[in-house]
Parts: structure tokens; sequence; C-alpha cells
């Protein structure tokens, strides 16, 4: 029990880090998925590889790009580990005819 509460607190944290510094207001939902389905270790490593990427490309401060290159590295690396992103929707009922 211990194990899995020190690892939800990693967790937590690195969301909170994401929202933080790399949501340009539409990747919330994203890092929500992400951080709960993907190792904390692995997301760690994309997050210093958008670092790195944002400065060798001199990014800047430009939050769109940055969070654009995380989330692709996020993506990256949740497909090589077979983890889908992405919500399951359930099909649309049809309304009631009148």
């Amino acid at each position: 029990m211990k194990i899995w509460l020190a690892e939800q607190i990693k967790k937590r944290a690195m969301l909170e880090n994401l929202l933080a510094y790399w949501n340009e207001g539409r990747s919330c939902s994203f890092y929500c998925i992400a951080t709960a389905l993907i190792p904390t270790d692995l997301i760690k490593e994309a997050v210093n590889r958008a670092e790195e990427m944002a400065v060798s490309d001199k990014v800047g401060n430009d939050i769109k790009v940055k969070a654009k290159i995380l989330r692709s590295l996020i993506q990256d690396l949740a497909s090589k580990s077979n983890i889908d992103l992405k919500l399951g929707r359930k099909p649309k009922k049809e309304g009631r005819k009148r």
C-alpha cells in the first residue's frame, strides 16, 4: 500500500508540473490521462527530452510549441509501450423520434 501511495504522490506532482509549465490550455485531459497510465519515469524522460529540444530549437517561451513537442514525445513513448491515451467514447444514442 505504501509503494502504491508513493507512486500516486509522484504522479500527482508530475501532473501539477505538466499543468503549470507545459499546458497551453488544451492539454489538461491529455496530461491527466498520460500521468494516470504511463510510468512516471517515462514521463520524466519525455519532459527532459522536450526541454532539450525546446532549447536546441530556440523555442523560447512559446507555450504552444513546447506543449506540442511534449505531447508528441509522450504519445511516442506511450505507443512504444502499447499504451493507448485516447479516451474510449460511447457511441451517440439516437434521439427519440416524435
